[in-house]
C-alpha cells in the first residue's frame, strides 16, 4: 500500500526524524536508511537518469509548464522517491524571504503558468546571448520560486532549463558554474517576505557564463542565427560527458608502472494570487 504523504514529518523514517531540526532520513524506494549513503544513491541514480534524458527526449513532452516539471521529475528520482513526480504537499522555506511557493493555494501552477507563457512569447531564434541570459535568468527565477517538489528541484530545473535553450541558438554547460556561486545567486532570486515577484537578475551573469553558443551555428550581429544558417544539433550532456571520459582515459598511462603514476579514476556514473500573465513581449532590458 503507498504511503501517504500528508504532513512534514511523513515524507521521513519515524525513527531517523528529528523534530527539533525538523530533518531525518526520507523515505525512499530501496529503503536506505541512512542519509549519507541515501545521497548517494540519489545523485547517482539521477545521474543516470539525466543521460537517459539526453538519449531519449521523448520521454518528456516540452510544454513548458507543471506537467513538463512532473515529467523531468519522475524520470530523475523515479527509481528512488515514490513520490517522484508530484508536487509536494508540505509548504518550505529555505533562508531569508519569503517562502516557496504555497502548496494549498494553486501557487505551484500559478508561477509555472507564467512560465510558459513566457517561454511561448519570446522569439529565441533571434536572442543576442545577452538577451538569452536575461529571459534565461527571469524564467529560472519564476520556476524556482514554484519549487514544486519535496526533494530534487535544482536537478529538475536544470533540465528544464536545457529543454528551454533548446529553442535558442544557445546551450547551457551548468559546469562552468561554480556550485556555490549558483546556489548563492539563486537563493538571491526569492522575493522578500510578503512579496510574489522573484528578482531574476542576481542569475543574469551566472547564464551569461553558463550559456554558449550550439555546435557549428553560424552566427552574426552578437549572436543571431543567420536567414540562411543550417544549425547542427548542440552536443548534448551525455555527448559531453563521453568526450570528458575520453580525456580521461587518453590522460591515463597505458601501461602504470606505479600507483602514482596512474591517471585519475574514471567517474562512475551514478543531483497567493496569480498574478495576470504578461501583455506583452519579453522584457529583455535590465
Amino acid at each position: 500500500m503507498p504511503h501517504q504523504f500528508d504532513s512534514w514529518e511523513s515524507y521521513f523514517y519515524p525513527e531517523t526524524y528529528n523534530a527539533q531540526t525538523r530533518n531525518g532520513v526520507l523515505r525512499n524506494i530501496p529503503d536506505i536508511r541512512d542519509a549519507a549513503a541515501l545521497r548517494t544513491y540519489d545523485y547517482r541514480m539521477s545521474f543516470a537518469r539525466r543521460i537517459e534524458l539526453e538519449l531519449r527526449p521523448e520521454l518528456v513532452t516540452r510544454t513548458f509548464d507543471g506537467e513538463h516539471m512532473k515529467q523531468i521529475h519522475g524520470v530523475l528520482f523515479g527509481s528512488t522517491f515514490e513520490w517522484a513526480g508530484q508536487y509536494r504537499t508540505v509548504n518550505m522555506a529555505k533562508g531569508g524571504g519569503a517562502a516557496f511557493a504555497d502548496a494549498h493555494n494553486g501557487a505551484i501552477d500559478a508561477y509555472l503558468d507564467n512560465v510558459r507563457v513566457m517561454v511561448e512569447r519570446t522569439d529565441w531564434a533571434q536572442l543576442s546571448h545577452a538577451e538569452f541570459s536575461e529571459r534565461a535568468a527571469e524564467i529560472f527565477a519564476w520556476t524556482n520560486q514554484s519549487h514544486p517538489f519535496r526533494e530534487g528541484n535544482g536537478r529538475t530545473t536544470k533540465v528544464f532549463m536545457e529543454h528551454v535553450a533548446e529553442r535558442s541558438p544557445y546551450t547551457l554547460e551548468f559546469e562552468r558554474v561554480p556550485e556555490e556561486v549558483w546556489n548563492m545567486a539563486s537563493a538571491a532570486t526569492r522575493p522578500p517576505l510578503g512579496e510574489y515577484l522573484p528578482n531574476h537578475v542576481p542569475m543574469v551573469p551566472v547564464f551569461e557564463h553558463a550559456a554558449v553558443p550550439r555546435t557549428n551555428v553560424l552566427m552574426h550581429e552578437g549572436g543571431r542565427v543567420t536567414g540562411d544558417a543550417a544549425p547542427e544539433q548542440p552536443m548534448t550532456l551525455g555527448e559531453r560527458i563521453e568526450r570528458k571520459m575520453n580525456e580521461l582515459r587518453e590522460a591515463r598511462p597505458s601501461e602504470p608502472k606505479h600507483a602514482e603514476d596512474r591517471g585519475p579514476d574514471t567517474p562512475e556514473l551514478g543531483d497567493g494570487t496569480k498574478p495576470k500573465p504578461p501583455e506583452r513581449g519579453p522584457s529583455l532590458g535590465r
